[in-house]
């Protein structure tokens, strides 16, 4: 029986490509994409990279390098990067018949039936320009006996233009490469154990390679210790399906006005439990814990005000209307009106299988039966109509929740209006 062996395929700064697929005329150029409220860089060329500007910094700091430079700044066009995403992600599964999307932007693959390495290298160079082809993406692909090292390949591999965008360490001496690796950048090392790691004398991936187990379990967690193993090539995390369920389902968003009312900020907590409800509902979850939470500006620290409150639901549920009244209550006990607030979102956690769930006889079957209907039949108007969604009375008709786009590029592939233009 061969071992497995595992691919990691990544978009290569995966916003900014996004925007050159649809202008090429920004390919080798400075390009910068900017977080909600076109607040800081969240993506960048490495054009821009070079000239200065660093990951997550204001737009305003560095605005002198792009009106000198000519960098070019977008908004974040979150509807084409997911249209984008879910191009590739659809294209390496018609590869391979074992895919775990793991990100937006990175896919693992898990590959069967290569007898030598020069196979292997022709199959990663096979996936690199079949998705650079279909979808116009250019990625990075790392291929490596275990899901850790495909990781680390794929770090190797965006440092080293020279590499062409593809390296394989299956077969070959790993040492060499791990020996360069920061002990923090492997996957599964946060920054925490990444500094008792120093603190004890293993800095680089191959140090903690060598790292006893016996002081690994003392020391550190029996997840590390699987990292562990598998930096020495042994394969302790298998591929999850395609079609995993999320743990916990987040949506927050800073408002492009400060909402200084309480209908206004129930509006927008409610349009977030709106559209986590759908996303529950979409991986055939049930919802046992409802939180939600507020800021009003953080830069203002003279008057700051942060609060949130959550709930256990009993029974679980998928229905938006239940997860709005509840939302509708904490809001009520956490709400300052001497306030007005920039950010809100919800967190849905604690779920439960929908289709295996057991309710008691408390619960009217045949409402239950027909609430569950409703909701599908609206996701999937939602789903299929791009000219206007069913909503809640409770999400309001406001534009103030709407992030700040002033720079946003056109949603290309989803948008009738939007379609590129060929001149």
């Amino acid at each position: 029986m061969k071992n497995k062996i595992f691919a990691l395929v990544d978009c290569n700064n995966f916003f900014v490509s996004c925007e050159r697929v649809f202008d090429p005329k920004l390919r080798k150029k400075p390009v910068v994409v900017l977080s909600n409220n076109d607040g800081c860089a969240v993506a960048r060329s490495n054009e821009a990279k070079a000239l200065g500007v660093e990951m997550g910094s204001p737009y305003f700091k560095w605005q002198h390098l792009a009106q000198k430079h000519g960098i070019k700044v977008f908004s974040s066009n979150y509807v084409l990067y997911g249209d984008m995403s879910h191009r590739v992600m659809r294209t390496l599964d018609n590869i391979s018949p074992r895919m775990e999307s793991y990100s937006i932007d990175e896919a693992f693959l898990e590959i069967d039936g290569f007898d030598d390495n020069e196979r292997l290298n022709e199959y990663g160079r096979f996936v690199r320009d079949t998705v650079q082809r279909d979808t116009g993406m250019p990625v990075s692909v790392g291929i490596a006996p275990t899901k850790t090292l495909a990781k680390i390949a794929n770090h190797i591999v965006k440092r080293d233009p020279q590499l062409k965008g593809m390296i394989n360490l299956c077969g070959g001496d790993i040492d060499d490469y791990l020996k360069d690796i920061d002990v923090a950048s492997i996957w599964g090392i946060g920054p925490k154990r990444a500094e008792i790691l120093k603190r004890n004398g293993y800095s680089t991936a191959l140090d903690l390679k060598n790292a006893p187990d016996r002081w690994v379990k003392k020391k550190l967690t029996v997840c590390e210790l699987r990292t562990v193993w598998e930096l020495r090539g042994i394969s302790c995390i298998p591929l999850e399906d395609v079609y995993g369920r999320k743990q916990s389902i987040v949506v927050s968003r800073s408002f492009g006005e400060e909402i200084g009312s309480y209908d206004g900020l129930c509006q927008a907590i409610s349009t977030y439990v709106s559209k986590a409800a759908e996303k529950l509902r979409s991986q055939m979850s049930q919802v046992q814990y409802l939180q939600i939470f507020i800021n009003s500006n953080r830069f203002n620290k003279e008057r700051y005000y942060s609060n949130s409150a959550g709930i256990r639901l009993d029974p679980p549920t998928s229905d938006t209307s239940t997860m709005l009244r509840w939302a509708d209550l904490l809001l009520k006990h956490i709400y300052n009106d001497a306030f007005s607030y920039k950010r809100a979102g919800v967190m849905l956690s604690d779920f439960v299988d929908a289709s295996h769930f057991q309710y008691d006889n408390t619960v009217d079957a045949n409402l239950h039966s027909k609430r569950e209907c409703l909701m599908a039949n609206i996701d999937l108007y939602n789903k299929k109509n791009n000219f206007g969604k069913i909503r809640f009375a409770q999400e309001g008709t406001g534009n103030k929740i709407h992030s700040k786009q002033t720079l946003r590029s056109a949603r290309f592939t989803t948008k009738w209006d939007e379609l590129l233009t060929i001149k």
